[in-house]
């Protein structure tokens, strides 16, 4: 189990900042490596490794932020649709991502959100309030498998006219406020998880914490080169398509 958590958290730090969807990958690695974990536990541990790539990566950013509170408005109001969401309907997504049907889908779906950047205006603004409700819709969107939180945020800021270093590190740091709301939510189930089920565990968040960090920067360098993900996730979304219907 120790091994297949540390693969599982360098597989969600790569994957949840490259456009490709965590959530989707982490449903088909689950399933490949004979992990019946139900529900979101695992995704949401796993997720709280990249959430301390976020805050290593971007602390000094952070800071600036806390400094200048009114500058934080923007992400509040983008994290309000998936808090939302996770409320409404928190039990009803929990059983998606047990479904490699679902994450085959939204891995389609992300490969064509991505092929879209290609048409999206020059960007040179940076994200306002109303902005940030679109940007959070997409977020919203994103919490079914294989449908990426980055992809969908970012491609949606560029079609909104944001400057692509600022979609990327505003989608990233709105990830914050989320992951961090998901991580709230689970810890009750962690705390009570055997220490044989807890240490792998926290060994697969470590590991996605370190993947997280190398991955960031090269989002960073290929934000303009986005679209090429999408001819990796529509064959992938494809063969998980195939594989699950027969």
């Amino acid at each position: 189990m120790l091994v297949k958590m540390i693969l599982l958290g360098i597989l969600q730090g790569l994957t949840e900042f490259l456009p490709i969807s965590s959530s989707g990958h982490l449903v088909i690695a689950k399933l490949l490596l004979g992990i019946e974990e139900k529900g979101a536990l695992v995704e949401v541990a796993l997720h709280t490794g990249t959430l301390f790539a976020i805050l290593i990566y971007y602390r000094n950013k952070i800071i600036h932020l806390i400094k200048k509170p009114h500058t934080l408005i923007p992400l509040f109001i983008a994290s309000l649709p998936a808090g939302i969401a996770g409320i409404a309907f928190g039990g009803t997504l929990e059983k998606l991502f047990g479904s490699p049907l679902i994450a085959g889908i939204g891995l389609i779906c992300t490969g064509l959100i991505l092929l879209s950047v290609k048409y999206t205006p020059k960007g040179e603004e940076s994200p306002t309030p109303i902005s940030a409700i679109f940007i959070g819709i997409a977020q919203a969107l994103a919490i079914i498998p294989g449908i990426s939180r980055s992809g969908s945020t970012i491609v949606c800021a560029r079609w909104l006219k944001i400057e692509s270093q600022e979609a990327v590190d505003f989608s990233f740091l709105m990830a914050l406020i989320a992951i961090g709301g998901a991580t709230l939510i689970k810890v009750k189930d962690i705390s009570h998880l055997p220490l044989n089920t807890l240490f792998p565990l926290l060994a697969g968040t470590v590991a996605s914490a370190i993947a997280g960090l190398i991955s960031i920067p090269v989002v960073k360098k290929l934000v303009a080169k986005l679209f090429l993900f999408g001819f990796y996730c529509i064959p992938l979304g494809t063969v998980v398509l195939i594989l699950t219907l027969l």
